[in-house]
């Protein structure tokens, strides 16, 4: 007659924070009619489920030798070290319920199985730390507090990792946000709500209007332009203006884009009354007469468009027909053939938006991103 009693310990020395060992501590006890067995016994390990009708893991099918003194004996389960000793993975205590199956030799009887099977309980599953599986940590499982910047990596959370909204105002502390953690272009007007940025959020000097620009000013001293830089170029006297046509050849209208090029004034679209829009072209060299180069462009109709000249060529910029926003960009040399350079720029469809030509570029300041509904 054979029994055994069964101890299961996770204690191999050696344990590091960097890698669970793959191996069980088992310890047991055999007698034999009731006396202690002493010697080399021949074991078989497996690991099954209840029932033992699936296998999880086994020493292999040789047995493992393994000294016996005085009844007791230990071995770890998995130590490829010892002969005929199988690894033991991790993946075994992905089951819930692991039972032990031991077959013990004492070199005369032959193999025997000892019972019952014994129930592996937590300290087996510890393997499992090793290899957390995906998901598995939740904000349910840890503390308020619990994870702050010095627990986490250079870099470890992304914008992937950030639900939208989930980082406003609240949770960013004074001065947390420079220059040197925005990259290029990744603050459009689209992410700048109305009205926030104010005379309080900007730097001395900081504005919206870029070195070398012109900027008009309804009086002659303008303290704020001073301050920022502007020096005063000429002053324009209103009665200096004079009316060179009561009535032009274009129908009356509003919000055309209006540009000087090959010496002439040139018209292009704009709003037509109430409710319509227009994609004509019309260019003087005097302003009192009028010569139409298109009546209707090949870009959509609009009002309210960017138009600059560059490169030796009139450029026409967004614009709106009714709620309908563009951002694509036309050229022309003559006014009367058009060739479309984008049909989507990069930045955002936009109108009543100021474009000027600097250092070898064009330039797109502002504009409104909403519907127009005026």
């Amino acid at each position: 007659m054979r029994t055994i009693w069964i101890v299961m310990l996770l204690g191999i020395v050696g344990i590091t924070h960097a890698q669970v060992p793959q191996m069980i501590n088992y310890q047991g006890r055999v007698t034999i009619g009731g006396t202690n067995f002493t010697g080399t016994g021949q074991f078989q390990f497996a690991l099954v489920n209840d029932g033992a009708s699936q296998t999880y893991w086994s020493n292999g099918s040789a047995v493992v030798s393994v000294p016996v003194t005085k009844g007791l004996y230990s071995v770890l389960l998995g130590d490829t070290n010892l002969t005929n000793m199988a690894a033991l993975p991790a993946t075994v205590f992905t089951n819930s319920d692991v039972r032990l199956r031991i077959w013990f030799n004492d070199g005369v009887s032959g193999l025997q199985q000892l019972s019952p099977d014994q129930r592996v309980a937590a300290v087996g599953y510890a393997m499992m730390a090793g290899n957390v599986p995906d998901g598995a940590i939740t904000s349910n499982k840890l503390a308020v507090g619990s994870v702050t910047s010095a627990a986490l990596a250079p870099g470890a959370v992304t914008t992937v990792a950030i639900a939208n909204g989930a980082v406003g105002s609240v949770q960013l502390a004074n001065n947390a946000v420079t220059a040197a953690n925005i990259a290029t272009g990744a603050i459009t007007s689209a992410n700048i709500a109305s009205n926030t940025i104010t005379a309080a959020n900007m730097a001395s000097g900081a504005g919206v209007v870029p070195t070398g620009a012109i900027v008009l000013s309804q009086t002659a001293n303008n303290d704020a332009l001073t301050a920022a830089g502007f020096t005063p170029l000429t002053e324009i006297d209103a009665s200096y203006w004079a009316q060179v046509a009561a009535a032009a050849s274009w129908s009356p209208r509003c919000n055309s884009a209006v540009v000087v090029f090959s010496n002439k004034v040139w018209v292009m679209g704009g709003a037509v009354g109430s409710s319509s829009v227009t994609n004509d072209v019309w260019s003087s060299s005097d302003g009192t007469n009028w010569t139409r180069a298109t009546p209707a462009a090949p870009w959509p109709p609009r009002e309210l468009s960017s138009g600059v000249v560059f490169n030796g060529k009139m450029w026409v910029m967004g614009g709106n027909r009714g709620s309908t926003l563009y951002n694509d960009v036309w050229s022309s040399s003559d006014g009367t053939n058009w060739i479309q350079v984008t049909g989507a720029a990069p930045w955002s469809a936009r109108y009543s938006h100021h474009p000027i030509v600097h250092d070898g570029k064009i330039w797109i300041i502002g504009g409104g991103t909403s519907p127009n509904t005026d």
